[in-house]
């Protein structure tokens, strides 16, 4: 696959201009990163984004506790530090390959200048940034109001679906992290996760949670 076929099946450039993803793809370099390599890493100083063409890499951020937050996976079609790349801002979360991936770099001022200069691409990128900040904000509200356990359930739902995440596979929310997220105390939010765990909804390995059964967390949560 070439870079403007690349853009062309990238969700991110459905509506630009084929005039704006010619000018792109003349600027794109394709790149080979085996699994364990870091493409970005936090604090970095602003640079380019890259598309990801095959492969998977995962996003994630320091904690307090010298620990790393999983923050998502990104896949095909999909871009990775394309958001400090047109804020011309440090980076903001590191991102490692999970395995081999092919993938092209977007340099900075060629990305700026494609959603400076084509409005429909603009304007798209703008809905998908409000959607996401309205879909915190409806998350949070959602929490108001519930049983403690309820809390919990919901916080691991979502981080399930922003992790991409399956029945079985680790969590990288941490019980120290979901004391953080729902204020409540240590021994309360032990008592809380043992209630979902003898639901048969989660399970712990280590320090880490696992959903077990998808079905029965979101009957939790309601």
């Amino acid at each position: 696959m070439d870079a403007l076929s690349a853009l062309q099946h990238s969700t991110d450039f459905t509506v630009a201009d084929r005039s704006t993803l010619e000018r792109l793809a003349a600027q794109m370099v394709p790149g080979d990163y085996p699994a364990g390599t870091t493409i970005l890493s936090e604090g970095d100083p602003p640079g380019p984004c890259h598309l990801v063409q095959s492969g998977w890499v995962q996003l994630s951020s320091a904690r307090p506790d010298r620990g790393s937050q999983l923050l998502a996976r990104i896949g095909p079609g999909e871009l990775v530090g394309e958001m400090t790349a047109l804020l011309n801002r440090a980076r903001t979360a590191t991102a490692t390959t999970t395995e081999p991936v092919l993938a092209w770099t977007i340099p900075a001022d060629a990305l700026q200048a494609a959603f400076r200069d084509d409005l429909r691409l603009a304007h798209a990128m703008l809905l998908t940034v409000m959607e996401l900040l309205v879909d915190r904000d409806v998350r949070m509200v959602r929490r108001l109001g519930l049983q403690p356990a309820q809390q919990v359930a919901r916080v691991l739902l979502d981080h399930q679906q922003a992790e991409r995440v399956g029945e079985g596979e680790p969590l990288s929310i941490t019980r120290a992290d979901l004391e953080s997220i729902t204020g409540e105390p240590p021994i309360a939010c032990v008592m809380n996760l043992a209630r979902l765990q003898r639901a048969g909804a989660i399970e712990t390995r280590g320090e880490y949670l696992v959903i077990v059964n998808l079905d029965r967390l979101h009957r939790l949560a309601e």
